[in-house]
């Protein structure tokens, strides 16, 4: 609710007089204006405070937006799926949404970036055991659902039942009302995994660096989100993210390639960056690691291309 609020004065600024507001709402002078302009965070308490004030007075909805769930995807490896996973929600998170990762990859990778210790809560557990998901809270309004290599006795478990491929589904269910996004890093495969978060998502991103090979993965996810959309008709490709973009002549080419597709790419292009494994490593994002480097920059624009979109 708070990055919503903030949303609603952002685009409403000039029409509205910050001041009265404040008055009305009992707030401190000028807190909103540097709310506005990114230079404080909206807290719950006066979040508390404004929200009736706004929908009463001032036409701010009453009902919360859905829980936008978006799986992370390519056939291929290696090309920033975790990486961009992560640092987009932490992006998300920094900009007031409630964001939940979900960790669906038997390598567990996201978790380990994260610096989280997952053999005893892990969504292997919850899928396997019909327990409620293993939530761990990493920073303000930014969740974690591990993984683990548990995870891979899932679809043998349920191999030839009528619900193995909306076993993910089932499990977010009952939780997604509470945050704003689930972004859901897959496993380099468009099988069983894959399958299960495309079921349950609302949006698909495929990510993919400038590379032949990993191009390549494109079209094939592009059919499998296509052929999905037939059990889960509100599944939409939202783009193509490029990730590893470096300044060389090949890399070039391959990014005009891919624009001229006519795919949907996003205008955000994640730039090369060394430092990620020296951040995950630490189990921190590289907001945390690096704050001022470009890549942090990059994935800021992302999230608002995403958010806006």
């Amino acid at each position: 609710m708070k990055s919503h609020i903030t949303d609603f004065l952002r685009q409403r600024q000039k029409l509205l007089n910050l001041s009265a507001i404040e008055k009305e709402a009992n707030l401190p002078t000028s807190v909103l204006g540097k709310i506005i302009r990114g230079e404080r965070v909206l807290t719950p308490k006066h979040a508390e405070l404004l929200l009736p004030v706004l929908q009463q007075e001032y036409g701010f909805p009453t009902e919360k937006k859905a829980c936008r769930i978006i799986s992370f995807m390519n056939h291929k490896g290696g090309v920033g799926k975790t990486t961009t996973t992560v640092h987009l929600g932490r992006a998300m998170a920094i900009e007031g949404y409630k964001v939940l990762i979900i960790d669906f990859d038997p390598q567990a990778n996201a978790t380990d970036h994260l610096g989280v210790n997952h053999e005893t809560e892990n969504i292997a557990h919850a899928l396997l055991d019909h327990q409620p998901l293993s939530i761990i809270s990493i920073k303000e309004d930014f969740d974690l659902v591990p993984g683990d290599i548990d995870l891979a006795q899932v679809p043998r478990k349920y191999a030839g039942s009528a619900t193995q491929f909306i076993r993910l589904k089932i499990a977010l269910d009952p939780i997604k009302d509470q945050y704003d996004f689930i972004l859901i890093d897959c496993p380099p495969s468009l099988e069983y995994f894959t399958q299960n978060a495309l079921n349950a998502s609302t949006e698909a991103v495929i990510v993919s660096t400038p590379t032949r090979l990993s191009m390549k993965g494109i079209p094939l996810a592009i059919d499998t989100i296509e052929e999905l959309k037939m059990i889960n008709p509100s599944l939409e490709l939202l783009g193509v993210v490029i990730t590893d973009s470096e300044r060389l002549k090949v890399s070039k080419r391959s990014e005009d390639a891919l624009r001229d597709s006519k795919l949907p790419i996003f205008k955000t292009v994640i730039r090369h960056f060394k430092h990620y494994k020296e951040a995950s490593e630490q189990g921190l994002t590289i907001f945390e690691a690096f704050p001022n480097h470009h890549s942090t920059q990059d994935y800021q624009k992302l999230a608002k291309e995403i958010i806006n979109g």
